[in-house]
């Protein structure tokens, strides 16, 4: 499905970190799931580690890290 206005829903789920849309998942629980990750990928003490992400999920952990980090970042 597409939105046409997908950047207002985004926006959105930037400032009410609970809100999704049907059927998706909340911002904090995709923060949570992703910062989980990066740290399990970081305690694995690897040379080199790779970690590869789509979308805004960056932006999720930087949000995680960075409490002031908002959508227009």
């Amino acid at each position: 499905m597409l939105l046409p206005e997908w950047k207002d829903q985004v926006r959105r789920s930037f400032a009410e970190r609970d809100y999704r849309l049907d059927g998706g998942e909340p911002l904090n629980k995709a923060a949570a799931r992703a910062y989980a990750a990066l740290k399990a990928v970081l305690d694995a003490e690897r040379q080199r580690p790779a970690v590869a992400v789509l979308g805004n999920l960056i932006s999720l952990v930087l949000g995680q890290i960075e409490t002031g980090f908002s959508f227009t970042d």
